[in-house]
């Protein structure tokens, strides 16, 4: 992969952009999500935002966890517990909120 490079006053540029410009709607629960990852689990936050997966991620859960509340769909990624809340399971099975 070759990066071409922009003159911006005395400093070259490099021309990047991103691969994935579909604009995702991040409710309340992909923010929970987002938060959680992003202060307990820092390292997988960032290899997301890197490998420009966290956002299709975080628009998922916050699909599945809203079907959920409403009680629309059942859903392999948020299960209630006894209190009514939420727990949400990622696919590595690690992360639960």
């Amino acid at each position: 992969m070759e990066i071409t490079y922009h003159w911006e006053g005395d400093y070259l540029i490099p021309d990047l952009k991103l691969s994935d410009t579909t604009e995702y709607h991040i409710g309340k629960y992909g923010r929970m999500r987002q938060r959680f990852l992003k202060e307990n689990h820092g390292g997988v936050y960032s290899y997301m935002i890197l490998l420009e997966t966290l956002w299709e991620h975080l628009a998922e859960i916050d699909e599945a966890c809203y079907g959920a509340v409403k009680g629309e769909q059942s859903s392999p990624h948020c299960i209630k517990n006894a209190n009514g809340g939420i727990l949400k399971k990622s696919k590595l099975g690690i992360d639960r909120n």
